[in-house]
Parts: C-alpha cells; structure tokens; sequence
C-alpha cells in the first residue's frame, strides 16, 4: 500500500501549480465576499474529492491499473489504498479550511466564535466524502468516465427528490426540526452511525467490484 500512497503523492505534487492557483482563488472570494466565511471549506474539500477520483483516470491511462496488479499489490489493498488517500486528502483540506475559514471570521468578527462555523462546514465534509466513496466502486464498475456521469445523475435524482419532499412537506419538516432540536445528541450520534455504515459499504461493493473486474 506504501507504493500505491506514494504514487498517488506524485500525482498530487504533479499539479501543485493548478491547486495552488485554486486555493489563492478561494482566498480571494472570501476576502471579496464579507460573509462568505465557509466557501474555502466548500471549495477545498470539494477539490480535494474530485482530485482522488481523478487518480482512477491517471491509473487507467495505457492499462496502468493492469500493470499495478501485477505489482506486489493485490486489488484488495489497491481499494484500500483509494479510500485512505481520499481520507487523508479530503480530511486535510477540511482542516484547513477550516483554520482560514476561523481566521476570516476573528478578523471580520471578533466577537462571534468559530465554532458556529463548525455545522456548515460539517456538512461540507459529510456530504463530499459520501460522494466521494459512492463514487469509487462506480467509477471501478463502468470506468472513470462513465462512472463520475453516473454520479452525477444519482445527485441531480436525490436534489431533485429532496426539492420535491421540502415543497409538499413544509409542515413535516418544520416538525421534524423541532425534533432535532430536541434530541440533537441521540440524532448525532445515530447520523455518525449511519456514516460509518455507508462508508463501509461502499468499500466492501468497491472490493467485490474489483475482485471481479478482469484486464
């Protein structure tokens, strides 16, 4: 595994120029935008995401991901490898962003506290890292192409289904937030549960996928 984390690395010091110039991007729509405290943390654990998917497209390139199997690697650890480089990534962009979006808003509001950043950019990172491990065994299944159009069909259906439920349900959702409300901590821990579960699910689908996936 120690191969395969330092060759998706490489690809990442590859294009440091690109995500620097996309960093210093979001820097200066937060400066810009005096109430946009949590756009970096959008921004950057939204880029952090998309760039492990797009280490499948690197591995795919003249039969590159062949060739990784015949190294001292077995398909197992190659899923293992994707799901912890996505982790590390994309919970390290969070945790900056997290520090700029905190410093912006002592700067700006010196009274307010950072941790009423902490919901939103909580959010940020449950909502792409899901999106990030539902897409893998996608992308193994149909192809790195294929498999992120995929993607983004299941997220237009579930944005349209929730658009859908908030309209006809007002009511409902009004009810069920005072719930929340109520029972804030039983409801926090069964969403981290429920997490956890879907983050395991996902892997185990992508390692069958690939088990089975010939070259």
């Amino acid at each position: 595994m120690k191969g395969l984390m330092i060759k998706d690395w490489k690809l990442l010091k590859n294009q440091g120029r690109f995500y620097a110039v996309i960093v210093i991007f979001a820097l200066i729509i937060m400066i810009a935008n005096e109430s946009g405290y949590t756009f970096a943390g959008y921004y950057l654990t939204f880029l952090a995401s998309l760039f492990t998917l797009s280490t499948f497209s690197y591995d795919e390139e003249n039969g590159g991901t062949g060739f990784l199997m015949t190294l001292p690697a077995d398909r197992k650890t190659y899923v293992k490898e994707k799901f912890l480089f996505g982790i590390l990534l994309t919970g390290g962009s969070w945790l900056v962003s997290c520090l700029l979006s905190a410093v912006f808003l002592m700067i700006r509001k010196p009274g307010e506290s950072p941790l009423s950043l902490m919901p939103p950019m909580l959010g940020f990172l449950a909502v792409f890292s899901l999106l990030l491990f539902a897409a893998i065994p996608m992308i193994l299944r149909f192809g790195p192409e294929k498999g992120r159009l995929g993607l983004v069909g299941v997220i237009g259906i579930a944005t349209l289904l929730l658009i859908a439920v908030s309209r006809t349900a007002g009511g409902a959702a009004e009810a069920l937030g005072s719930v929340l409300t109520r029972y804030t901590a039983i409801f926090a821990v069964i969403a981290v549960v429920l997490y956890l579960a879907v983050i395991l699910a996902c892997y185990r689908i992508s390692v069958r996928v690939m088990e089975k996936r010939e070259f």
